[in-house]
């Protein structure tokens, strides 16, 4: 058992690996990717995923009422820490990342080189903390791989299953000004 010191708790210090995932948003034709550690399941069918309402896609969420989650490889490091290092009002994140945009089921742009992609219509939205939380439904899964190295985050290091990949807020500049 780990233990924690409350003062750390208190902080917002949240221990432990979590999942790193791009969340996909808005219309096929304008889009955007941004990268979030805040995700997670609520029950069978409901997951949710914390934005700052100043993001971009918090925006686009807001106005479309549906996103993607789109779970990544270790493999593509560089992309997913690039995608939370710059905003989509700025760039085209497919086109810089060159991530293969697919349109789901709802019509929301996925990434096609993502091992499960999941589609979801908002449910609810509340603000906590910082963050607006996306409460959504699933709507359709695109599951394309078995065996994958998936991509946590612990504190500022990204991590697969044999160790450090790269640093955040570092390993994704390499794809600045290309």
């Amino acid at each position: 058992m780990v233990k924690i010191k409350l003062n750390k708790l208190r902080e917002g210090v949240i221990p432990g690996p979590k999942p790193v995932a791009l969340v996909t948003c808005g219309e096929p034709e304008k889009s955007n990717i941004i990268t979030v550690s805040y995700v997670g399941q609520l029950s069978n069918g409901l997951m949710y995923v914390g934005i700052r309402p100043s993001r971009y896609s918090n925006r686009l969420i807001r106005k479309n009422k549906k996103f993607g989650i789109n779970y990544m490889d270790t493999k593509f490091v560089k992309e997913v820490d690039y995608c939370g290092l710059v905003s989509g009002r700025d760039v085209d994140k497919f086109k810089i990342t060159k991530f293969t945009k697919k349109v789901g089921n709802i019509g929301i742009p996925l990434i096609e080189e993502s091992p499960l992609s999941i589609e979801y219509v908002v449910d609810e939205i509340l603000r906590k903390g910082e963050h607006n939380i996306f409460i959504g439904e699933v709507r359709s899964i695109r599951r394309r791989e078995i065996r994958v190295d998936w991509l946590f985050h612990n504190g500022f290091k990204y991590f697969g299953k044999n160790g450090s990949v790269g640093n955040v807020y570092e390993i994704g500049k390499r794809l600045i000004n290309i």
